[in-house]
């Protein structure tokens, strides 16, 4: 059921109630860039980056290090402790940094054309030499490029320089269309406006900024997202922000303006005002376009009480709003809603959405405490996930996506959908391994059918934790480690960045990097990448054991994904390298690579498949959908009865059936080439759980 508040709301001063329960108000509005500095409510509600700027124009403020709880962690060593088979976490910003103001973090991400990955981030760094950081140096964010689909980053350093600078609060969005790169930040300078650059050449370079945010009329201008419309039909190329104004000489509150021609200019002046920022706080926005081009505005609201995440959406592309719809309920009581997390660095409660581009669903995922206040919960951090399958007009129950079954927390979640619609990945920080000391990022890949979403079980994406690292950074607000880290998804894997403190300096032990991981995933059909190893062998002595493994090789199939015959799987497929590579269709046919081997009778072939609906036996805790299997040596994941098989007609023995050692969704069956297979190419044809999925070929010498 949708809860929707109204009638008066009573303005009062900060009470605090039995239980320790504050009423929120803004104070009193000031004028001026210095008033938001001095009035230590406002100043509590903006973003770390508002806050740093403002803390490099007039001064230090709020905690010191020797102020911070006993609870902090500070300088301490990185956990190599390995969970399953984490991924290769590559190094997004340059290292060593060559000053101590080092902090690189609160991540943003598009996929360029081809194999191009453009990361944006807060970057302290850019903001040099540090004495003359805001005053004569008004940048302080950073951005790298990939060339290679993520295997390795080149830093491009600093934004181009503009009058009014840039502050950080990055967000990237990409138009699929044009291919335009859209690079939003905060306006450094006067804190008026927001600064959106633009690449025309697949994110090589950026253009000078235009703004984003017209005729704010003062300082204040915080938090913002932005999106495209990529959706064909009227509306695409559509560019959409959305900030939260805190000055007073225009409305303050969640605001909202559009471009409608290709990022040249944006409107209209002022912007739209969607919610009120006073008597209480509003804060958080998160703009996304459905296949239908409606435009989606969630946001973090402290008005009611409980706090709440709203929604509100626009049918004319931005030009009007439909009244807010609550999402879901809080238990948070603090600043921007505040989980009290350990460790003294600053969190909040701001919600992060999808759009399911095939079915249009809606997706939020959110952190929550257990209780109310945060302060006193029991687990002050959970994942959550709702679904709305009407527009956003009514939300499913919250469902836990941190299967961890423990107090430890989790927080600032962030999803994405393959462009088919069939997978979802929810990525978030999670403290697990070491009862929230260090840190992790951690991830599960759900399938999605329709209205239907499996949750899938957590995996481990950092292939290293990391401890707390705040405080120490000469720029940085004292409490900051980070706002937000996006996800996003291609046609065949999901790829995620983060803020990640495993790496020290000589300045630092522990200090900020940006990291970034590709997660592949497997779909039941052919089209989509898969990862594989043959091998063939003399029959090994032990039944159930899987080859040894030497590499791991990518192939992209030439094929579309037809609906299934009923009772028919995809086909199997053996590696491309070494056999050949067969992608079943309905008729049973098969497609081959040019350089086709042969198999020996009585050697083992490994036959390979997607893994997607295998029940896995006799273990409990296979890994998530898309993340790795243990690797060969390690306890190994069998499917709960043995398929048969037939090479030429004849039955062949099996000797291991099971998740493909260190691979992601792949099913791995080793059968013996059977004795009376005549030389010739044969076909292979499997039967499991009354399934028979369709043949590929074998050549038999």
């Amino acid at each position: 059921m949708i809860r929707v508040r109204a009638g008066v709301w009573l303005v009062v001063s900060v009470l605090v109630l039995a239980g320790g329960v504050a009423i929120r108000r803004i104070s009193a509005q000031a004028t001026g860039i210095r008033a938001l500095y001095d009035d230590d409510v406002r100043f509590q509600q903006l973003s770390t980056a508002g806050q740093t700027l403002l803390e490099l124009k007039f001064g230090r403020k709020g905690t010191s290090l020797a102020e911070l709880p006993d609870e902090v962690v500070l300088g301490a060593e990185a956990s190599e402790t390995v969970v399953g088979q984490p991924f290769t976490n590559v190094l997004v910003n340059a290292v060593p940094d060559p000053a101590s103001n080092d902090t690189q973090s609160e991540t943003t991400l598009v996929l360029g054309s081809g194999s191009v990955v453009v990361v944006g981030y807060n970057d302290s760094g850019s903001c040099s030499p540090i004495a003359s950081c805001g005053i004569t140096v008004n940048q302080f964010t950073g951005w790298a490029r990939s060339t290679n689909g993520g295997a390795s980053f080149t830093d491009m350093g600093a934004l181009p320089a503009s009058t009014d600078g840039d502050a950080g609060d990055p967000v990237l969005a990409r138009d699929t269309v044009s291919g335009a790169i859209y690079f939003s930040a905060l306006n450094f300078n006067t804190f008026t406006g927001i600064q959106v650059f633009k690449s025309v050449d697949n994110g090589a370079s950026f253009g000078a900024p235009v703004n984003g945010a017209p005729g704010t009329g003062g300082p204040g201008d915080d938090k913002e997202w932005m999106t495209v419309d990529n959706f064909a039909g009227p509306g695409q190329g559509n560019v959409y922000l959305t900030w939260r104004e805190f000055s007073p000489a225009l409305a303050p509150g969640i605001k909202f303006t559009r471009s409608t021609d290709a990022g040249a200019t944006f409107g209209p002046a002022g912007g739209v005002l969607l919610a009120p920022g006073t008597p209480f706080n509003v804060q958080g926005p998160f703009v996304v376009v459905g296949a239908d081009h409606s435009v989606y505005v969630f946001y973090y609201d402290s008005s009611p009480a409980p706090d709440e995440i709203r929604v509100r959406r626009s049918t004319d592309f931005g030009v009007t709003f439909a009244p807010a719809v609550t999402v879901t309920t809080l238990n948070s009581t603090g600043v921007n809603g505040s989980l009290a997390l350990s460790g003294g660095f600053r969190s909040n409660s701001f919600p992060h959405a999808a759009v399911n581009p095939v079915s249009g669903n809606l997706y939020v995922v959110y952190n929550n405490c257990s209780s109310s206040p945060c302060t006193t919960a029991a687990d002050r951090g959970n994942i959550f996930f709702r679904q709305s399958t009407d527009s956003g007009a009514t939300w499913s129950a919250p469902a836990l996506v941190n299967d961890d079954g423990t107090t430890t927390q989790q927080f600032f979640p962030t999803p994405a959908v393959l462009p088919d619609g069939s997978k979802l990945l929810i990525t978030f920080y999670d403290r697990r391994l070491a009862a929230n000391t260090i840190i992790d990022r951690y991830g599960s890949v759900s399938s999605v059918s329709g209205a239907t979403v499996l949750l899938g079980p957590n995996g481990r994406i950092t292939s290293a934790s990391f401890p707390v690292a705040i405080a120490q950074d000469p720029i940085i607000v004292s409490t900051y480690m980070g706002d937000y880290d996006q996800a996003v998804a291609s046609a065949s894997a999901f790829h995620v960045t983060w803020g990640d403190n495993r790496l020290g300096n000589a300045f630092h032990v522990n200090q900020p990097d940006v990291r970034f991981a590709t997660i592949p995933v497997i779909t039941a059909c052919g089209g989509h990448r898969v990862h594989g190893h043959i091998s063939t062998s003399p029959p090994s002595h032990s039944g159930n054991v899987s080859h040894e493994h030497h590499g791991q090789h990518g192939h992209r199939v030439a094929a579309n994904c037809p609906p299934h015959a009923p009772g028919h799987s995809p086909g199997l497929f053996l590696d491309p390298d070494e056999v050949l590579f067969g992608v079943g269709t309905q008729t049973g046919e098969a497609i081959f690579s040019p350089n086709q081997k042969t198999v020996k009778r009585g050697s083992i072939v490994s036959l390979y498949g997607p893994a997607d609906g295998l029940f896995i036996g006799p273990r409990d805790d296979q890994p998530a959908p898309g993340f790795l299997a243990p690797a060969s040596g390690m306890p190994l994941y069998y499917t709960s009865r043995l398929p048969q098989v037939s090479i030429a007609g004849a039955p062949a023995p099996v000797m291991f059936s099971g998740l493909a050692p260190g691979r992601q969704g792949i099913w791995q069956i080793n059968v013996v080439v059977p004795a009376q297979a005549a030389p010739g190419r044969h076909p292979v044809r499997i039967s499991y759980a009354g399934a028979d999925w369709n043949a590929a070929q074998l050549i038999v010498q």
